[in-house]
């Protein structure tokens, strides 16, 4: 298994222009994006991004929310660091087969 690497970057305290360039550079250096929130001035800036608006939805506490994003994105890492063996496009795969991705979080093969 490939190492995963996960990047967080802030996305400032308000409209794009409030944007470091460095960030910028992270957010399209990278292949999957996740975004905290698309309620962010920001948010656009991510561009094709999973969000974890519904997290906010489902659970009472900052503490909850928080947890079940770091569980989704840790997820998500694990996911991406493994090679499929058998998808004919050798995409990032959480298991040994293609079957066995995760589909309920998003993530799957081909």
């Amino acid at each position: 298994m490939n190492r995963p690497v996960v990047t967080v970057v802030g996305l400032g305290p308000g409209p794009v222009g409030l944007v470091t360039q460095e960030t910028l550079d992270a957010i399209a250096g990278a292949t999957t994006r996740f975004v905290r929130t698309t309620r962010h001035p920001s948010a656009a800036a991510v561009g094709d991004a999973t969000s974890f608006d519904d997290e906010y939805e489902r659970h009472d506490t900052f503490a909850e929310v928080y947890a079940a994003i770091a569980t989704r994105v840790s997820e998500a890492a694990l996911h991406m660091a493994r090679r499929c063996t058998q998808c004919p496009a050798r995409q990032a795969c959480w298991k040994t087969s293609c079957n066995d991705c995760l589909p309920t979080r998003g993530l799957m093969c081909g």
